[in-house]
């Protein structure tokens, strides 16, 4: 018994690396060897739900039910008696996301909120956030986009509550599109300012912790990557909302962090972007330096976005 489920362990262990490089189909085999291994039902059920998500993920979606029912079922005669209900809602999120990409969006969304309903009793923030998030999705496909903003932010407060800087960041990133969506501009403006807040957070958090350290290098430089992005864009839509002032200062720290990063095309849109900003307040001279910057970053001759630059230094 004790050496079965020892394998079953190992079997689990190496399929959860494969799963973070990607080898799904591997990361099936292990997740199947494991799940063979194991007398217990609830540490079964437990697996079923990281089977059911990779099977999901490779397409198969009839197999994925069936594995993801088999773990609602058992977890929910367990943990009547044990709870907390924390596994259960794991399981209802991800049934529900197989149902959804069967189309079957009614049944998602109960799936969902029961997933809600066991997060909530658990007291696991996470799981509900995610739940807010399915649910949110769904929503906005029905046209409830106020409903679906509203689920994003009460989601946005879980994760921020979790210490999920990048859970919130592209939560915002999802309420800003919304927004957007529905031609509101400043709301969308005021978005795009909370994804910048989390994602500053997180370029700190790496410094931090790099504190000098040439392994922490790469970390930093995604999280950077991720906030002169998220600049940049939210540097556009200041500009939709009429905050000229606060586009330029935007798009003027996304090109010192495309600098930064020795990223000559990032470099190049955020000139781009500065000199239109500039246009839009009637600065022309200003405009063309950056556009003239700009094409000198790209460097490249005969490329689309140097045509274009031409065709905006040229106005």
């Amino acid at each position: 018994m004790a050496a079965r489920s020892h394998l079953a362990e190992l079997h689990q262990k190496r399929a959860e690396t494969a799963l973070e490089a990607g080898d799904l189909g591997t990361a099936r085999d292990l997740f199947e060897k494991a799940l063979a291994c194991l007398d217990d039902p609830r540490a079964a059920a437990v697996l079923r739900i990281s089977l059911g998500s990779v099977l999901a993920q490779l397409g198969a979606h009839d197999e994925a039910r069936r594995e993801l029912e088999a773990a609602v079922s058992t977890l929910e005669a367990q943990e009547r008696r044990t709870g907390p209900r924390s596994a259960l809602a794991r399981a209802l999120n991800q049934l529900g996301l197989v149902a959804k990409a069967g189309g079957k969006g009614d049944e998602a969304h109960s799936h969902h909120e029961r997933a809600y309903r066991a997060a909530a009793e658990a007291e696991d923030r996470r799981q509900r956030a995610v739940a807010l998030r399915n649910l949110a999705t769904l929503d906005r496909e029905d046209g409830l986009v106020p409903r679906a903003v509203a689920r994003l932010e009460e989601s946005a407060e879980l994760q921020s509550a979790e210490g999920d800087r990048r859970a919130v960041a592209l939560l915002f990133r999802q309420i800003r599109a919304l927004h957007l969506e529905r031609g509101d501009a400043r709301r969308a403006f005021e978005a795009a300012r909370k994804e910048i807040e989390a994602r500053q957070a997180g370029v700190d958090e790496a410094r931090r912790v790099a504190s000098g350290k040439e392994t922490g290098r790469p970390a930093i430089k995604g999280e950077l990557s991720g906030l002169a992005t998220a600049l940049l864009e939210a540097g556009s839509v200041a500009r939709r909302a009429g905050e000229a002032g606060a586009a330029l200062s935007l798009l003027g720290r996304a090109l010192e962090h495309r600098r930064e990063l020795g990223d000559r095309p990032g470099a190049a849109a955020a000139l781009a972007s500065l000199g239109h900003a500039l246009l839009d307040e009637r600065r022309p001279r200003a405009a063309r330096e950056r556009f003239l910057s700009a094409r000198e970053a790209l460097g490249a001759t005969g490329d689309a976005s140097v045509a274009l630059l031409r065709a905006e230094i040229a106005r």
